[in-house]
């Protein structure tokens, strides 16, 4: 094309992508729609163009010269395809982990649960203190959370009503004597029935002190 975008000619390929090229004369400038993205791409409006599912990639260069305007199409077909691949697989991917994820926490929950309803056995409980404790303390994060309680935010609310099992694992560290004792405790049995709250914390720091998720190990400890 000259600077006033008068045609001058096209090669095959050229005239395979923009056909109506064909019906104009040398000098005869480009109008109306059949020219409409030509246009664009020569005015440098419009960097690429898509045709038969095919994508390519524009570059005006000027022959400054004798003013020539030279359109250059690259084929960018297939690196678009390998983007869209690679996009496909890495969302199929992050779906992957997402799933492993929430499958490796159900599982550790359900090991909590069941590691402290054995221990709630020791002492004749049928291990559903446990559960309403849980219960409980769900309904207590849910509140403090609907009324913007400083410092609370869905995360902190989720690692304690998941760590809410853990309260008593202290217990296993309770001599039978004192924790199946009927009647009442004397002052040094209750200070050895008060220490499982102290030796939970022990047993917890061993179990997640290399943990990753530091805020989970602290939060679960406390």
């Amino acid at each position: 094309f000259d600077r006033n975008f008068g045609f001058i000619g096209a090669n095959p390929k050229a005239l395979a992508l923009f056909p109506k090229l064909a019906d104009l004369k040398v000098g005869e400038k480009i109008e109306g729609e059949d020219f409409a993205e030509l246009g664009k791409l020569l005015r440098e409006e419009q960097v690429t163009y898509k045709v038969s599912g095919k994508f390519f990639e524009a570059d005006v260069r000027c022959a400054s010269l004798n003013n020539v305007k030279t359109l250059w199409l690259m084929d960018k077909t297939a690196e678009k395809e390998n983007l869209a691949l690679l996009k496909c697989d890495r969302m199929e991917l992050e779906e992957i982990v997402e799933n492993k994820t929430r499958d490796i926490c159900e599982m550790q929950s359900k090991i909590i649960m069941h590691l402290a309803e054995f221990i709630e056995c020791r002492d004749d409980n049928t291990g559903g203190h446990v559960r309403r404790t849980s219960f409980v303390v769900r309904k207590l994060m849910d509140s403090l959370l609907a009324d913007k309680f400083a410092g609370v935010d869905e995360t902190f609310c989720e690692i304690v009503s998941r760590s809410a099992p853990m309260h008593d694992v202290g217990k296993i560290g309770v001599p039978d004597s004192v924790l199946l004792k009927n009647g009442k405790l004397t002052d040094e049995e209750f200070t050895a029935m008060k220490s499982h709250a102290e030796r939970g914390g022990i047993l917890v720091e061993k179990v997640l002190s290399d943990i990753e998720d530091k805020e989970v190990f602290k939060i679960t400890k406390n």
